[in-house]
């Protein structure tokens, strides 16, 4: 009987040691907090988790719907639309899915922008980083940071823009004249 009275009150401080480590490795509630200590520990800053905020997206001039009559301003009709899109875009992902689940693979091709970022009107006051298309005649590359690659020149699916041999998507929307200054995917 003696060993098991000295084993009770080991037990009995064990909780106390459990919580007080616990407390230890409980992450900190705080963003600002958890960003700091992720960054201590070495994990990248994108990896801690933040405050959701709600999606709004921008105003652009591209708020119409594609309808299935011949009076609508854009009538559903095979081979009058292109998406264009990257493997490296989320909302580029989802409009693919709903290509996919509305049946539209067969009516509405496909263009895969590069899925690395290229300067855009290199050396101009316009230059900046965007989506470019597939050159499969060009040269390997770093991305815009110079960090990264040799890229390869196009990838599968990503080839040259087959409606204006378009460089960048960049130049489809200033061809639309579209002046919001987002040039993005999906489009």
């Amino acid at each position: 009987q003696e060993p098991a009275q000295e084993q009770e009150p080991a037990q009995e401080q064990e909780p106390a040691q459990e919580q007080a480590t616990r407390k230890k490795q409980e992450p900190a509630q705080d963003p600002a907090v958890k960003q700091k200590a992720a960054e201590i520990q070495g994990v990248p800053s994108r990896a801690v988790p933040t405050p959701a905020k709600p999606m709004v997206p921008d105003e652009t001039e591209w708020r119409e719907f594609v309808e299935p009559v011949k009076e609508a301003t854009f009538p559903a009709e095979t081979g009058r639309y292109r998406l264009y899109a990257s493997y490296a875009c989320p909302g580029s992902h989802r409009a693919l899915i709903v290509r996919a689940l509305k049946g539209l693979e067969d009516c509405v091709p496909v263009t895969f922008v590069h899925p690395v970022w290229r300067l855009t009107e290199k050396g101009t006051d316009r230059e900046q980083r965007g989506w470019v298309f597939g050159n499969p005649d060009g040269d390997e590359f770093s991305n815009t940071a110079g960090k990264g690659g040799p890229f390869p020149p196009a990838y599968p699916g990503n080839e040259p823009d087959p409606v204006l041999g378009a460089f960048s998507l960049r130049e489809l929307y200033d061809h639309a004249k579209d002046t919001s200054g987002k040039y993005t995917v999906p489009m």
